[in-house]
Parts: C-alpha cells; structure tokens; sequence
C-alpha cells in the first residue's frame, strides 16, 4: 500500500536477509505457492514461499511448473526472511535425484550415503589422498578419494584440486563420517 521495495531498480540489492536452505524438495503447492524442503538429517520439512518472481534453474527445470517434475531431487533454495518471520525463495536450484533410499532410517542397504553433497574446497590433503568439503550451512565434511574416483569438469586429479574451487561430491558416507567419494564434479569456478 505504499510501501515499494526498495532498489526495485536494481536487481540484487534487496537480499539483504537471504539464507540458503539446501535439501530435498519434497513437495510444490502451486495454489499456495509454497515448496517443501526437508534438509539433510531433518525429518520435518520446511516450508518456503515460492512467486512469479522466483527463477527456477537446474536440472531439466526452468519454471515454478516444473518443479512438480523435480519432487525428490537435491535443491538449493536462495531465500529472503520476511519480516513476519517465513521465507521467500528469489532462486531455486534444483540438482540430481536424491537417493530414495536416503533417510528410511534402515541403514541396511550400504548405500543410504549415496547422495551428493555439494560445497568448496576448505582443504586439500594429497598424500592422505583427501580434500575437506564446507556444505554451504558451513559444515565441513572429509572427502576420500582412489584410483576408482571419476573426477569431471575442470579438474581431472586430487593434485589439480585447489581451495575454494567448486565442488559436487557423491559417494558413500563412512562410518567414521568422511565420504568415499564415487565421482566429483568440479565447478569451473565462474560463479565464484
């Protein structure tokens, strides 16, 4: 009513408050306009307003419509604490599939650790062939890697790693809580 955003003009400015919420999408309500994220060792769910001015990017996605295509992928949600206390995503990124039989509780099967775990390089330790991982909610994770890693994008050796370099890892967590990494994908840094 007379309250305009301020900097409307100037896309990028009005973030002041973003947080990121990083997890599965586990629902898209298009008459409310809300999507549900359930963040990693989290069984509740949390509940993000989505609105025609929310872009929708990643895999196979490009608008809010998709998203009902997506339900069980990784997303990251870029979103704006409003002032009543919810959140307002301006910028959803959706990943790969989530492992469906993540988070069953079974544990039984080896493989529950199999999904991707995305982040920058904080650390890189060659001769104990390992790198440490900083998730965006800034835990930090060690990374295993063999002979039998696939390493893609930009960097195809732990020797080429470098710090702050981009990274999405999948493997399988460990008991002691590293993660034998299967394969990286190494971001070529442009969004840095």
């Amino acid at each position: 009513m007379g309250s305009r955003a301020m900097g409307n003009g100037q896309p990028g400015t009005n973030h002041a408050h973003t947080v990121a919420i990083e997890g599965v999408l586990k629902a898209y309500n298009s008459t409310a306009k809300t999507i549900g994220v359930q963040k990693d060792s989290e069984t509740s769910t949390t509940t993000i307003s989505v609105n025609d001015q929310t872009t929708v990017n990643g895999a196979q996605v490009t608008s809010l419509a998709d998203l009902t295509k997506s339900l069980n992928h990784i997303v990251q949600a870029q979103a704006d604490r409003q002032s009543d206390g919810s959140l307002l995503a301006w910028k959803i990124t959706v990943g790969g599939e989530a492992n469906p039989n993540a988070g069953n509780g079974s544990g039984s099967t080896g493989d529950t650790g199999q999904r991707p775990v995305v982040g920058t390089v904080s650390s890189v330790d060659s001769a104990a062939k390992s790198f440490v991982l900083k998730e965006a909610d800034g835990t930090t994770v060690t990374v295993t890697v063999s002979s039998a890693t696939q390493f893609q994008g930009s960097v195809h050796s732990l020797a080429d790693l470098k710090v702050n370099a981009h990274v999405t890892v999948k493997g399988t967590k460990q008991s002691d809580g590293t993660i034998a990494a299967t394969s990286l994908l190494i971001g070529d840094g442009a969004g840095a």
